[in-house]
Order: structure tokens, then sequence, then C-alpha cells
């Protein structure tokens, strides 16, 4: 009895983020029709924001995931589905790369098949994907494998990177990925300790120029998400500062560097969601703490 009570409360909070009627895909503030550029978008910002939550769940497992948030990423990924099933309702005009303007005849007919290929094989990931969410959601939250989640939204992005490698050329390339997708196909996994720092550096660096420029919101939390990414790549990577410390210093040493790393992870999530929320105010308070982070741990770890 208690289980499918549990099950009724899941359902109610998914329910409760819903709306009644079958979602579209969002447009911007001041966007009256639904562009590729705008799909891209919505596919990094709902796609992200799930992928956070599954992150957090099988990456830190101190890092309590609330049935509200798994409801949330739900939600999301269902209005990221509605994107894609826009884009293949109707292949054509704005909701096409703009690689297909330079294409005619077979080749064109061949490339938007190709295009429609892709999107019905990422809204069918998509679908299996937000099921997924929804199973986990209405399992014990001991019981949970968040492993499997996280290797699923791993694989989803492989299938978004291998699309965008052949769908799109050097020309096109900057307008119809969205920030979040071009900065996963120029990442490095498994860079050097170095490498990861100075990409979410770089991005950070990228918001804070950007920062009072609302209509950059979007793009600047896709980058937050991704200098979050790189942080967390650094999470296992042991500065050498630490490694030429005696071997009795070195675990505590460890212990202090990974909480900053949680901590640099954390604060990047949360200047996404100001970001997204339009919240400026918040959102330069949050920059300014990561780079006083940021000197307190080059103090600390001399990275």
């Amino acid at each position: 009895m208690k289980s499918r009570v549990f099950v009724l409360a899941f359902l109610v909070q998914i329910f409760t983020l819903l709306p009644m009627e079958s979602q579209a895909c969002p447009l911007g503030a001041k966007e009256s029709t639904l562009t590729v550029q705008r799909v891209m978008l919505n596919f990094g910002k709902y796609i992200g924001q799930a992928d956070h939550i599954a992150l957090l769940g099988a990456k830190y497992p101190n890092e309590t995931v609330t049935d509200a948030q798994i409801a949330d990423a739900v939600n999301k990924i269902g209005l990221a589905i509605s994107c894609a099933e826009a884009v293949i309702a109707n292949p054509t005009g704005d909701l096409l790369p703009s690689k297909a303007t330079f294409l005619e005849g077979d080749a064109l007919k061949e490339y938007i098949e190709d295009y429609v290929y892709f999107m019905t094989d990422f809204r069918d990931a998509m679908i299996h994907y937000k099921a997924s969410f929804a199973a986990l959601g209405v399992t014990k939250a001991a019981d949970r494998d968040w492993n499997s989640l996280y290797e699923e939204s791993e694989k989803l992005n492989d299938l978004i990177n291998h699309a965008h490698r052949k769908m799109s050329d050097a020309g096109s390339l900057h307008s119809v990925v969205a920030p979040r997708m071009l900065s996963m196909m120029a990442a490095t996994p498994g860079g050097s300790l170095k490498q990861n720092m100075k990409a979410a550096e770089k991005n950070l660096k990228a918001i804070a120029l950007t920062i009072n420029d609302s209509s950059k919101n979007e793009e600047n939390a896709a980058l937050a998400y991704d200098a979050a990414a790189y942080f967390h790549m650094t999470y296992s990577q042991v500065p050498e500062s630490i490694s030429d410390l005696p071997a009795s210093r070195q675990q505590e040493a460890l212990q202090g560097y990974q909480a900053q790393i949680r901590k640099s992870v954390e604060m990047c999530v949360s200047l996404q969601q100001a970001l997204l929320a339009n919240d400026i105010d918040t959102a330069t308070d949050i920059l300014k703490a990561l780079s006083d982070l940021k000197k307190e741990g080059h103090d600390e770890f001399n990275h």
C-alpha cells in the first residue's frame, strides 16, 4: 500500500508540472516562429537540465536528488521531444539547417531524409530517456539505479555529436548547433587537469563578458552547464601539489580539493539556473563567488 501511495505522489508531481494540453516547442521571448536555432537551443537547455540530474545521482552520492527534480526532468525532456516532433512534421524553411540552402535536387532531398531520420531517431531516444526518468521517479530512493540513467544520457549525447558531425559543415556549424552541443564537440574527454580547468574558466570568462546582455542568457546557461561538466572531470584528477605531499598528508589534501570541485560544480549549476530564470543579479553574484573560489583553489593547490 505504501509503495502505491509513493507512486501516486510522484505522478501527481509530474501532472502538476505538465500543462493540460499537449506540449509545444517553446519559443524565445521575442520569437514568433520556430527555427532550427531555437530547436537546438531547446535541446541543449532541456536535455542539459535532465542530464545534470542524472549526473548528480550517478557521480555525487552525497547529493540529494528530490522527486520534484526528477518530475521536472521528465517535463523538460517532454519539451525537447516536442521540438523534435515539430521538425519531423515540417522539415522545411527555417526548420532546416543552413547547409540545406546550399543544396538542391536529389542532394537536398537526400539531406532532408537524413535530417528527418536523425530527428526521428533522436526523438525516440528522448522518449526512452523520459520513460527511464519516470521509472526512476516511482522507484524508492534507495533502489534507484542512477548509473544506468547516466549511461543513457551519455549515449543520447553521443547520438547528438554523431549527427552534428555528419549533418553540419564548417561554414554553418556555429549557426545551427546550440552552444552546449558545440562545447561538447570541442571538449576532449579525458583531458588533463590543466586542460579541463582552462576550458571551464574560458566558459566562465565568456559568460562574464556578456552577463548584462539578457539576450545571451540561454547561451550563457549552456556555457555554465559545460563549465560544471569540465569541473566534474577534474574531480578524480589529482593536482601535482597534492601528489608531492608526504603520504600522510595526501588524503586530507585530496578531500579538501574534491570538496572545492564539488562546490564549483554546484555553483555552475546554480549559475545555469539563475541565467535560465533571467536573474542577472544572482548570476553576477555567483560568478564573483566562483572567481573567489578559483583564487582560493589556486593558492591552496597551485594548479
